[in-house]
């Protein structure tokens, strides 16, 4: 029997109830691809069920173009803590680039998300550490 070459793994897990819905923008995280890897699909946190749909996007750091973006919503399927959506194309990303992902926020939204502060033992116990490495959160006023 042949083994596969396919590991799919989440980048980043764990419980993070959302306490936040007074700001307009992106909010997300930002991270360094340990080594060369594909994105399938992104996601976002659930607390319990999403109430509404909100754009998830996958940026290169440097450049900030945006690589890949889908909806996640209510329709969406939920593993863990987290809703996602397939990405209709893979997305490559190269070791020791910086990336982000964020989902785009806006005030008095119903789903609300996480605004505070992970300890270095959390991140480490709750990222898969062998494709990505946390650097922390971000955020981007700008929709242009």
């Amino acid at each position: 029997r042949r083994a596969s070459l396919v590991d799919v793994a989440p980048f980043f897990g764990g419980f993070w109830p959302g306490a936040r819905n007074d700001w307009g923008g992106d909010v997300g995280i930002r991270f360094v691809a340990e080594v060369g890897c594909v994105v399938a699909a992104l996601g976002r946190h659930v607390d319990g069920e999403l109430s509404e749909s909100a754009r998830v996007t996958l940026w290169d750091a440097e450049t900030q173009k945006e690589l890949a973006a889908c909806d996640v919503g209510p329709a969406s399927p939920v593993e863990e803590h987290y809703a996602f959506e397939p990405l209709p194309e893979r997305v490559p990303l190269e070791a020791g680039r910086e990336y982000r992902v964020s989902q785009l926020c806006r005030g008095k939204m119903q789903d609300r998300w996480f605004d505070g502060y992970a300890s270095e033992d959390e991140v480490a116990a709750l990222s898969t550490t062998r494709y990505a490495r946390f650097i922390g959160g971000g955020c981007r006023h700008d929709h242009s």
